[in-house]
Order: C-alpha cells, then sequence, then structure tokens
C-alpha cells in the first residue's frame, strides 16, 4: 500500500495503482483508505473490466460494513456491465461477484446460479484461478442451508489444497474460515489444525481480518468448547492487542470488542464490559447490529447495575453436554445475542427464522436457556465472527 500511495504522489490516476491501493488497503483492515481508492478506481477505470473489478473490491467492503443498501446497488450495477464484458475470464469475473454478493445478502439460490454460471464459463475457456474463486462462492452458499452444508463443507475442504498450490492464499483461508467456523463433527484438534493452517494462508495474503481477528476468535472458540472462559478471554484480548500493536492511520475495524465483552459479562467483569462499550462509543468505527444489541440492553446504570435477564441464543442445536457438567439452569441475565450473518434491526427477522453459515435452522431449533456459569454444558457463540 505504501509503495502504490508513492506511486500515486508521481501520477494520482493511474488505474493500476489505484488499484493496488485499494486492495492492500481492504487486506489491512483500512476501511477509510480503502473505500477512497476503490471508489477513485471505479471513476477512474476507463472499461468495463476495470470498473467491474473495482466494484468487486466495493461490495466486499459494503458487506463488511453492513450497508446492505449500497451492496445491493453494486451488486445490480455489476450485472448491467456483465453484458458489456467480452466472454471469458472478465465475464467469468464478474459473475463471481455476483454470486460472492448474492451468498452474502442470504439469496442462496441466485448464488448459486451465478457460481454455476461462472463455474460453466471458466471451464469452457480453461480459466483455473476463476473456476476456484467461484467454487469457492458456491461452497460457501451451500453451507447456508441444512440440507446442503456436508455438501457445502465437502467442497470447500476439496478445495484448499488447490487454492494453495495455485498460490490464491485468501481463497484458500476464506475456505478454511468457513470450515473452521461453523459447528462439525471434527474433533478439537482437527479444528485447531484447520484454524493453524488458515492463519498461515491469511498472512501469506497479508489479509489481516483472517491472519489476526478470526484467527484469535478460533481460538477462543476452541477454548468455549473446552469450557475454558479464562482461555477464551486471553485469546480475544491478544487479538485485539495485536490489531492495536500496527500504527496505521485511520480508522480500523474493532473485530473483538462485542466478542469480549460476552466473555466479560459471563465472567461478570461488568466494569471491563461498560469499558469496551464506551470504547466503541467513543471509536470511529460505525457500530455493528450486535454492538447495538449490547448498548440498547446495557442498563442504564452502567457498570453499576446489572444487565436484564433474558435467554441467549446459540447456532449449535442440540449440543451435547461434556460427561460430568451440571445441568442445564434455566437462570441467566445475559442479553440476547445474534448471530453476525442476520440482517434484520434488532430482532425481528430472527425471531421467526434464521438461516445464517452457522445454524441454517428455525429459532424454535436454537433457541436454549443456560447459565453463564455453566459453560462446559453450552456451546461456543458465534456473534461477532470476522469475515
Amino acid at each position: 500500500m505504501q509503495l502504490a500511495e508513492l506511486g500515486l504522489q508521481e501520477a494520482p490516476d493511474d488505474v493500476p495503482l489505484l488499484s493496488s491501493a485499494a486492495r492492500a488497503a481492504w487486506l489491512a483492515g483500512l476501511v477509510d483508505d480503502a473505500l477512497r481508492y476503490g471508489r477513485r478506481w471505479r471513476d477512474d477505470a476507463g472499461t468495463a473490466a476495470g470498473r467491474a473489478e473495482a466494484l468487486y473490491l466495493l461490495i466486499r467492503l459494503a458487506s463488511e460494513e453492513d450497508e446492505l443498501v449500497e451492496m445491493d446497488a453494486l451488486t445490480g450495477e455489476v450485472e448491467r456491465l456483465i453484458a458489456e464484458l467480452s466472454p471469458g475470464e472478465e465475464r467469468a469475473r464478474a459473475m463471481t461477484a455476483v454470486a460472492h454478493s448474492r451468498a452474502l445478502s442470504a439469496r442462496t439460490d441466485a448464488a448459486l446460479e451465478w457460481a454455476d454460471r461462472a463455474i460453466a464459463l471458466a471451464e469452457e475457456f480453461g480459466l483455473p484461478r476463476v473456476r476456484l474463486a467461484a467454487l469457492v462462492e458456491k461452497g460457501s452458499a451451500l453451507t447456508d442451508r441444512t440440507s446442503s452444508h456436508a455438501e457445502g463443507r465437502e467442497l470447500l475442504a476439496g478445495l484448499v489444497d488447490e487454492a494453495e498450490k495455485l498460490g490464491e492464499w485468501v481463497l484458500a483461508a476464506r475456505a478454511l474460515n468457513i470450515l473452521v467456523g461453523q459447528p462439525s463433527t471434527e474433533s478439537t484438534a482437527e479444528q485447531a489444525e484447520l484454524l493453524e493452517r488458515m492463519r498461515l494462508d491469511a498472512e501469506r495474503a497479508g489479509f489481516e481480518a483472517l491472519a489476526v481477528a478470526a484467527y484469535y476468535q478460533g481460538r477462543a472458540r476452541l477454548a468455549m468448547r473446552a469450557g475454558d472462559l479464562a482461555a477464551a478471554t486471553v485469546a480475544l484480548e491478544q487479538g485485539r492487542e495485536r490489531e492495536r500493536g500496527y500504527q496505521y492511520r485511520g480508522r480500523r475495524q474493532d473485530y473483538h470488542a462485542v466478542f469480549l465483552a460476552g466473555l466479560y459479562l459471563e465472567a461478570e467483569e461488568l466494569d471491563k464490559v461498560a469499558a469496551v462499550i464506551a470504547q466503541l462509543s467513543e471509536s470511529r468505527a460505525s457500530p455493528r447490529r450486535s454492538f447495538r444489541g449490547w448498548r440498547s440492553t446495557w442498563p442504564a446504570g452502567g457498570a453499576t447495575g446489572r444487565p436484564p435477564r433474558g435467554s441467549w441464543r446459540s447456532c449449535s442445536p442440540g449440543w451435547p453436554p461434556r460427561a460430568g457438567a451440571a445441568a442445564r439452569r434455566r437462570t441467566t441475565w445475559s442479553p440476547p445475542r445474534w448471530p453476525p450473518g442476520c440482517r434484520c434491526p434488532g430482532c425481528c427477522g430472527c425471531a421467526r427464522s434464521c438461516s445464517t453459515r452457522t445454524c441454517g435452522s428455525t429459532t424454535a431449533g436454537w433457541w436454549r436457556r443456560s447459565s453463564p456459569r455453566r459453560r462446559a454444558t453450552t456451546p461456543p457463540r458465534w456473534w461477532g465472527t470476522a469475515a
């Protein structure tokens, strides 16, 4: 990114330099810089293909910022550009971008349709990298449904080796992140191996959101799975400190704050919860829906008060209690938590159903009551996921 910016001082309208700066800023997690360079890249692109590539990145950024209306508008623009693109790599990449957007907005049927079209075109023109990207989007979409979840996991697991051989580190890390971030029948040791492999691939790509945020959250979830609240908290604190250690300018995402606040709450460390909420309120980053949920349920008295009683939500129906663990209790004072894929303000749509990547079932299937002190009998909480 620094090299691209150095070149832009001499040639501020150079499209390849704008492209490099925008992509590097996105990988580094610098939202403001990525948006600024991405929009300049889109506006200065002299071809439909160049504009489509810029829109692809802007779609990713809009999704990460929860700007769903903007994401739909950008996706519609890509769809209109497809007719102008030459058959082959340009058109197949644009179709992959649409599939990615539709998967992010939980439009699984549309995502699968666009992914299949991109795969067919890539195979026709012999485009292994584009085919790989389209297959990752297809696998991601398949895992959104309970009926095809196993098929999606199998597809993604088979793509990791190919992605690593081609040096497509972002695609490899994304596929691994989906495999790690969703409940499965694999052992904790196998999940830990996948998590380390994801970290290595993400570091090779310079993909900060997965190399740091998703990695430390994955470690925290594994610790929660073992019933070790202290280890889960330490993992998130390390991840948050690692992000702060980089001396980058501009706004950065705070991926761990909401997750960490939940662990502090379970440990009854209310002063730390209040501190996290205050930091998020004062930061330049736009609050995520999950953060709004914490803030809306936090009592006016702050750390001196006590969060209201209520039920927490888990996307792991039928989670088996650990051998010898105490039975579930009905009392809890944790506020409701929503999985990251739920696209509703507050909890209107989620009150009826949930079709996130980690769940794919109805609310009735994943609504549970539990005690914060009985962590060994409860599954990991899947809110605040980075990617």
